[in-house]
């Protein structure tokens, strides 16, 4: 009996250092990396695969990159070759720009300024700008966007809203740009345990 133990137990330790080399040998292919940044630390580099999962020192969180950011970073994921993601957009009214020069937050805290859709960082933190720049400023006023794939979603059996997709590729909910890819946006939902149909 204590010959068929150790056989078994022998078994089982093979059987997990195997599985253990295979697991190191193991490499995403990210489609990019960015930087997750932490209050008071250094913070650390994420990355994301074709599934738009976030991975951290090679491990899947098996959460969706954007919901990663909003769970455990101070900053916007800005992944090379994606579209940039801006944030609390206003115009910024001041004797230069009577009529409002379109200011939003970048991924990077700074404040972006816009001539037609091209962002240019101004290298200074975006409260700062606003506040040395601008005389007051002014919500922009929202042009309508043409949606399409809708769906109703919900939570936890509580209803989101219809969740639709945008022309710049985004999920609009109930009419809203969320900043999230459209697929991203259903699958993290779906990953939470909702659904859309």
């Amino acid at each position: 009996m204590k010959k068929l133990i150790l056989s078994i137990a022998i078994l089982a330790v093979m059987t997990f250092v195997a599985c253990s080399e295979d697991e190191k040998d193991y490499t995403p292919n990210y489609i990019g990396c960015t930087h997750c940044a932490i209050p008071e630390e250094e913070g650390y580099e994420v990355c994301v695969d074709e599934s738009g999962n976030a991975f951290v020192g090679n491990a899947d969180t098996g959460i969706p990159l954007e919901q990663y950011f909003d769970l455990f970073c101070d900053n916007e994921p800005n992944i090379e070759g994606q579209e940039p993601v801006y944030t609390d957009c206003v115009l910024c009214i001041s004797e230069e720009h009577p009529d409002g020069l379109k200011t939003c937050k970048g991924s990077n805290g700074n404040a972006f300024t816009f001539v037609g859709t091209t962002g240019t960082d101004t290298q200074f933190p975006y409260a700062e700008y606003l506040a040395a720049m601008c005389d007051s400023t002014a919500e922009i006023p929202e042009e309508p966007v043409e949606l399409t794939n809708c769906v109703d979603c919900e939570a936890a059996g509580v209803s989101m809203g219809e969740v639709c997709k945008g022309p710049n590729g985004h999920a609009y909910l109930e009419g809203t740009d969320t900043g999230m890819s459209y697929s991203q946006y259903i699958n993290s939902i779906e990953a939470a345990g909702g659904n859309c149909n």
